[in-house]
């Protein structure tokens, strides 16, 4: 009698390909090194540990993207906030793990959203319309990243606020519906109660203004302070309100993680780790890359100092690369 055990159950035989030949590999090698990554990640801890050889830092980001994973898995919905400054790994810790679970991690950008019945490419309803929602029936996490900008106060003609009636779409679907979705002529009836909402943000003028209230507090006092600076403190429930996001989308949240700033000392051990963006384009490019001391340091100050953080960094030596592969693109191994 054959068993049939949840899709993500451990216990599930693996694949084997019938019409293999001798050439394919054995039995006991088609389990390939995703799939082992995922048996490996099907606890709390086991997702955590996943993402810690690829995100430095951000530890309560990590935990907390564990936790929301852990439970989609087991087809429970957690709606979380992830704000921080750009580069500071709020996206990036998604797409790892959009790496290994592809079939239910969906990644959009919220700055595109526009509203029913308003002139625009994408609607709320139009993030459903994907194979990792339909195919398992809602039983998905949907990752809004830009939602700052999704939620950002824009008053209509009318002087209602674009975002808040954005906020109030995804209200709808958070406090659960079944909701029929057309996609390529088909139509599926989704579960939203199935789906964990999480909304990445940036949020860089509420963590400007707690910034200069804090210095102007200081202010007259005739004691020496040390300037603060955006994203020294925690943005709070409090602060998004204040800055356009409905209290009611809020009141379904079910942690909001705030990710620190990553410091020129964080970028240059960044360089020197697994979840180097050296490490990704060696194996994007299936070459070696050596980074000396003073290369590290020069890409370090640059991701600090721009604020663009890794994507900085990545671009850097995406050309450096480039560059070198144009004069020899025989070469395998580059030292920069």
């Amino acid at each position: 009698m054959t068993n049939h055990y949840p899709w993500y159950d451990p216990r599930n035989p693996p694949y084997i390909n019938p019409w293999a030949d001798d050439s394919d590999p054995p039995a006991d090698e088609v389990i390939c090194e995703e799939n082992r990554q995922k048996l490996a990640a099907e606890t709390p801890k086991g997702i955590y540990d996943y993402l810690n050889r690829r995100i430095l830092k951000q530890d309560e980001a990590k935990r907390c993207a564990a936790m929301v994973l852990y439970n989609a898995l087991h087809g429970h919905s957690e709606h979380a906030f992830f704000i921080g400054p750009s580069g500071s790994g709020k996206t990036a810790i998604w797409r790892a793990l959009q790496n290994i679970y592809p079939e239910m991690i969906v990644i959009c950008d919220g700055s595109r959203l526009t509203t029913e019945g308003f002139k625009g490419d994408v609607k709320v309803a139009d993030l459903l319309k994907n194979e990792a929602i339909l195919n398992r029936n809602g039983n998905a996490i949907l990752v809004v990243d830009e939602a700052d900008k999704t939620f950002a106060w824009k008053e209509t003609s009318s002087r209602e606020s674009v975002g808040q009636q954005l906020a109030a779409e995804f209200l709808k679907l958070m406090d659960g519906i079944t909701i029929p979705i057309t996609s390529n002529k088909t139509t599926y009836y989704v579960d939203t109660r199935r789906i964990s909402f999480v909304f990445c943000g940036a949020f860089s003028k509420a963590a400007h203004e707690i910034a200069d209230k804090k210095n102007w507090k200081k202010i007259g006092f005739g004691d020496i302070h040390q300037e603060a600076k955006a994203y020294d403190n925690e943005i709070t429930t409090e602060d998004l309100i204040a800055h356009g996001v409905l209290p009611e989308l809020l009141g379904r949240i079910s942690r909001v993680v705030n990710l620190s700033p990553m410091t020129t000392d964080d970028y240059y051990e960044m360089l020197g780790a697994e979840c180097s963006p050296a490490a990704r384009l060696e194996r994007q490019y299936g070459v070696s890359i050596s980074l000396s001391p003073e290369t590290r340091r020069a890409l370090a100050e640059t991701a600090a100092s721009s604020g663009l953080g890794t994507r900085a960094v990545e671009s850097a030596l995406r050309q450096k690369l480039d560059e070198a592969l144009f004069e020899n693109c025989e070469q395998s191994s580059f030292e920069f």
